[in-house]
């Protein structure tokens, strides 16, 4: 996977898969507005929010 970053700060924003066929993503949800976060759907891929 390839990890991408921020041009201004450096943080990672998020992470895309390098083989063709995979759809997963992933983002960095800490830079993002504490309420926004609790107002989306999140699946975590360890099954912890079952």
């Amino acid at each position: 996977m390839d990890f991408l970053r921020c041009r201004d700060c450096g943080c990672i924003t998020h992470w895309v898969p390098r083989k063709k066929g995979r759809t997963s993503r992933g983002i960095n949800a800490r830079i993002f507005d504490p309420e926004l976060v609790a107002q989306s759907k999140r699946i975590f891929r360890d099954g912890a929010n079952k």
